[in-house]
């Protein structure tokens, strides 16, 4: 029998000796179509983290489990793909009550799909039309699944730590037990562990069974938390991506940072304890945010990035203090 991974309990199938090992992972949430017209929802938010980096993915099915009362018609099945509906869509099939299974163990749908895209932006595209006038259509459960084939290692990682500096800076340590036709190293860097960038190129000096460290520095990490990733790009053109390490990073003396992020504006608490309200404002004194917190020493908060270009005020008050910064939202 071929190993199998499953990622959620909510689904565990017998495998042939053909079959490939397969992982699940499921969209609990509920939805009711009323509206005779057809209407399109996406479930998102699969975790595939589990596959392997070389892996070669094969197939995927998509399981909808349905309350069915009266008639309808699936008008459209979708896989997403970033922010695009990916490959051939499935439709014209009449709704089930119960179990409704769409794809197979060598369906693609269409596309191409690697471990690191279905961890990014993935999900299912899902539209119902009742063809019933007292119809109604109940989605309880969404399973995805995936079936991939495990290939050959070119590299393989046996540690990926984090190290803040004195000096506020961040070691990246990282160590393999065996490197073959590897053409380059990549540590990449996000604030927000989903949109990486690449940081730092590492030339590659392993090799086959034996054990190399490395180390490099981030020597200018953004305030607030930073994530870090390894890219492995190999000698044929493929990439693969390795497990994400994270840190906070807050310089030292700093009591109350706030800073601005592509997606959001992050507050950072350090040394201070209480609770506190944190009050945005903008340049001529409009009330833009205010939000209540607690802090046991270390805080960090998200908050909504505001849509209009200028200068905000960020005011943090406290029992015994209050403090002032200055943002820029270009």
């Amino acid at each position: 029998m071929p190993r199998f991974w499953i990622a959620s309990l909510t689904l565990l199938l017998s495998l042939s000796s053909q079959s490939q090992p397969f992982i699940t992972t499921s969209s609990s949430i509920t939805r009711s179509f009323s509206s005779a017209q057809p209407e399109l929802v996406v479930y998102s938010g699969f975790n595939f983290q589990f596959i392997p980096p070389y892996s070669n993915i094969v197939g995927m099915e998509v399981l909808i489990d349905v309350e069915l009362s009266g008639q309808a018609e699936w008008q459209s099945i979708r896989l997403v793909k970033g922010t695009r509906l990916s490959g051939t869509g499935l439709s014209g099939k009449q709704v089930l009550n119960g179990l409704n299974t769409f794809g197979a163990l060598t369906d693609l749908w269409g596309d191409t799909w690697s471990q690191a895209e279905l961890n990014e932006q993935m999900g299912v595209a899902v539209s119902v039309k009742k063809t019933g006038a007292q119809s109604s259509v109940r989605i309880k459960k969404l399973t995805l699944k995936v079936f991939y084939q495990s290939t050959a290692q070119a590299m393989i990682l046996t540690r990926f730590a984090l190290e803040k500096t004195s000096t506020d800076a961040v070691n990246i340590l990282f160590g393999t037990s065996t490197e073959e036709n590897i053409k380059e190293l990549w540590v990449e860097r996000s604030l927000d562990g989903r949109h990486f960038e690449p940081l730092i190129r590492v030339e590659p000096k392993g090799r086959r069974n034996s054990f190399t460290d490395y180390a490099v520095t981030d020597t200018r990490p953004a305030m607030g938390r930073n994530y870090y990733r390894l890219k492995e790009v190999d000698t044929d053109g493929q990439s693969f991506y390795h497990e994400i390490r994270s840190v906070m990073v807050v310089k030292n003396g700093e009591s109350f940072v706030a800073f601005a992020s592509a997606t959001d504006i992050k507050i950072l608490l350090n040394s201070l304890k209480g609770r506190f309200t944190i009050r945005i404002f903008s340049a001529d004194g409009r009330p833009v945010l205010q939000k209540e917190c607690i802090s046991g020493g270390m805080l960090q908060e998200q908050l909504p990035r505001p849509t209009r270009p200028g200068i905000y005020h960020v005011i943090l008050s406290g029992e015994k203090i209050q403090l002032n910064r200055t943002l820029a939202i270009r």
